[in-house]
């Protein structure tokens, strides 16, 4: 067994290709002073924006930050959101070259309007969610074929917003049979995540895949163990302060408990426990201390504002 420190820095140079629905995650920020005379609804008076990189665009934000070689793959439009995406990568150091622009379909964006409290009043959203089809889908198969032969591991960052179709997940998992894939899944796609390496779904993923209101713990190891035969895949339930909740193949379980001491904000919490999961694989950790370590690095992530990624310092001073 490596020793934590050890793995950690075997996150340097790893190749991660990221293939799923990027995004921006746009937070504009103001004083509510009154309401309106018009609704009756809060006025802010607008004071800030600011543009962080969301989706599976935060996935590779966070392998990079953590030391690893981000490869992406993904869709957006030719529109100023896509510009402005691009910007964003290439600020953070991440190749825009896998990106495919596409007239049809806008860039994600989300918007979240928080007041000096940090508390978000409203969040708005500006997609198109249908599948990609035809000359797209053509278009992103051959850009995951221009890098996935020198890929570590691949993860599928899919937020169901068009890129990961049917056929492209299925294509992906199936021409990386030597290459672990791990899988940020929608329940809707569940069935073609078959034979992937490893599945992260949160409590209310795993509950939908399986046809039932929640999780509980009462019911998580039936249905944890379900999705792992079923799918033929690792399982890692993330149950927010709970922990984590892995079901192996082999028929192997285990529990990492959560070492958040206070939530700040989950979001990203899930890019980041995909990212630092798949890149401690692949720098030689089995899925417990993958586990392990990608709790630590969520802790890290939690305990901040809005879209964030943790770093190899961050995670060193919780061992």
């Amino acid at each position: 067994m490596k020793k934590f420190s050890q793995i950690l820095a075997d996150f340097r140079g790893k190749n991660i290709l990221i293939v799923g629905d990027v995004m921006t995650d746009h937070y504009l920020y103001g004083t509510v002073g009154r309401n309106s005379p018009e609704a009756p609804v809060p006025v802010l008076l607008a004071q800030k924006d600011e543009y962080r990189l969301g989706g599976a665009a935060n996935v590779a934000h966070n392998i990079f930050k953590l030391g690893g070689n981000p490869l992406l793959v993904s869709m957006c439009g030719f529109d100023d959101k896509g510009e402005n995406l691009i910007r964003l990568l290439n600020e953070s150091g991440i190749s825009s070259e896998g990106l495919v622009r596409a007239k049809e379909y806008p860039t994600t964006e989300k918007l979240r309007v928080i007041d000096k409290q940090n508390k978000q009043l409203i969040r708005l959203d500006f997609e198109r969610s249908d599948d990609i089809t035809g000359v797209l889908e053509d278009e992103l198969i051959s850009k995951f074929d221009e890098y996935f032969k020198s890929a570590n591991a691949v993860i599928i960052s899919d937020y169901a917003k068009g890129v990961m179709s049917p056929q492209f997940i299925r294509y992906v998992v199936e021409r990386c049979s030597e290459i672990p894939v791990f899988v940020d899944p929608k329940p809707k796609h569940k069935e073609f995540y078959k034979n992937a390496f490893l599945l992260t779904p949160n409590e209310k993923e795993a509950a939908e895949m399986v046809g039932v209101d929640e999780i509980t713990d009462a019911n998580c190891d039936e249905i944890g163990k379900r999705l792992s035969i079923e799918l033929n895949s690792n399982v890692i339930i993330t149950r927010g302060k709970k922990g984590m909740k892995a079901y192996m193949k082999d028929d192997g379980t285990f529990e990492v408990p959560t070492k958040a001491e206070e939530v700040f904000d989950v979001t990203g919490a899930g890019d980041t426990v995909i990212s630092t999961v798949a890149l401690a694989y692949a720098s030689g950790a089995d899925v417990l201390e993958s586990c392990q370590i990608a709790n630590l690095a969520a802790h890290v992530v939690i305990s901040k504002f809005g879209t964030e990624t943790s770093t190899v310092d961050e995670i060193s001073k919780l061992l």
